[in-house]
Order: structure tokens, then C-alpha cells, then sequence
């Protein structure tokens, strides 16, 4: 298909093919989450926060303790935190056509914190995405583009930090502790020499 665009003054002919997009993209079915986080007593637990291991954001839930968010299908590991609360870890096998699930999470009470996780990840190829993880909580931060990097909200405990930068083998501290209301600052390079 031929389409003339015009472009300060010039008449140009632009030259256009229709694909299908199904036959290059195929759609999947994407199965709704919803749920509540509750203490013990049943009473709603609002800003808990809740993540999908290895996904990139956290829901933070209502005033109600609800959330809700869609998945693709096959496995997936849901993970539930707030401070003063133990966390909640639970396996799911979210099946094509299944079109939504209800999951209900019950935090129990502990002294649990939370605290916080920030630094840099330099590396020689200024530009190159850089990200860090903790895989234990299926929290994942992509860096500014600087490198810099903050996890906020990370329960306290004992944690693996994996820090990846493109074209480069992922750097792994495996336990770096997090405590009570403090920010742990963790600084990657990944150099060629």
C-alpha cells in the first residue's frame, strides 16, 4: 500500500504492508489475582506490600488489605510483607483459562522491620541496563541511569543480593543482612581490565 505524506513542502510516498498481528504474536490468557492480606484476627491489613517472585513491582494493598493483578499462566510464587508481620510465602499454579483466582494471606504478628537496600551498579559500559535483585523475595529494581538503586520496604533478615549488568557474569553477595529501620548500602562494579 502506497500512503503520500507530505513533509515540509515535499510530497513523499510512503510504502506500507499490513501483518496480522495474530499470526506473529500469539495472545495468552492472562489469569486475574485477587486477594486481602488480614492479621490473625481476620482485620484488613492495609500497606502490606505483596509481590510475584521475579517480577519487578510491588502492589502495595488497600485500605481494605485488597490487591489485585494479572499473571500469565504457569508457576508462580506470591509473597506478602509488612512490618510487624511475619512474611508470607505461597506457590500457585495459575492454569490458561482459568480467567481468575482468589488467594487470602494471613500475616502473623512478630517484631519484624523493615528496611531499606541502595547503592550503585558501575559499569564500563555506561548505558548498559543494570538491575539488582533479591531472589529469596521476588524483588527486582532495573537502575537509573546513573546506577543508583533503591529497595525500600525489605523485611528484615538474612538475604542473597544478585546484581546483573549487560554482557557481564551477575555479581552475588549471598547473605547480606538487613536490620531493624536501617538502609544497608551495597555498591557493584563490573569492570573489564
Amino acid at each position: 500500500m502506497r500512503i503520500p505524506v507530505t513533509i515540509a513542502g515535499f510530497t513523499v510516498a510512503v510504502f506500507c504492508m499490513a501483518i496480522p498481528l495474530q499470526a506473529t504474536v500469539p495472545l495468552q490468557d492472562f489469569i486475574t489475582v485477587n486477594g486481602a492480606v488480614t492479621d490473625q484476627e481476620g482485620e484488613p491489613l492495609p500497606a502490606a506490600l505483596v509481590v510475584v517472585s521475579g517480577k519487578s513491582s510491588v502492589v502495595e494493598v488497600g485500605e481494605g488489605g485488597e490487591f489485585s493483578f494479572s499473571l500469565p499462566p504457569g508457576h508462580a510464587t506470591i509473597i506478602a510483607w509488612r512490618e510487624g508481620f511475619t512474611l508470607f510465602r505461597e506457590e500457585v499454579e495459575l492454569s490458561s483459562g482459568m480467567g481468575s483466582m482468589e488467594i487470602a494471606i494471613q500475616l502473623q504478628s512478630s517484631d519484624a522491620t523493615l528496611g531499606e537496600l541502595s547503592g550503585v551498579v558501575e559499569c564500563d559500559k555506561r548505558q548498559a541496563p543494570r538491575k539488582v535483585e533479591l531472589p529469596q523475595l521476588g524483588l527486582v529494581v532495573h537502575c537509573d541511569e546513573e546506577g543508583g538503586y533503591t529497595l525500600l520496604n525489605v523485611p528484615a533478615g538474612s538475604w542473597r543480593v544478585v546484581a546483573h549488568c549487560e554482557n557481564f557474569t551477575p555479581q552475588i553477595i549471598e547473605e547480606v543482612i538487613i536490620t531493624d529501620e536501617e538502609t544497608v548500602v551495597l555498591n557493584f562494579n563490573f569492570f573489564r581490565y
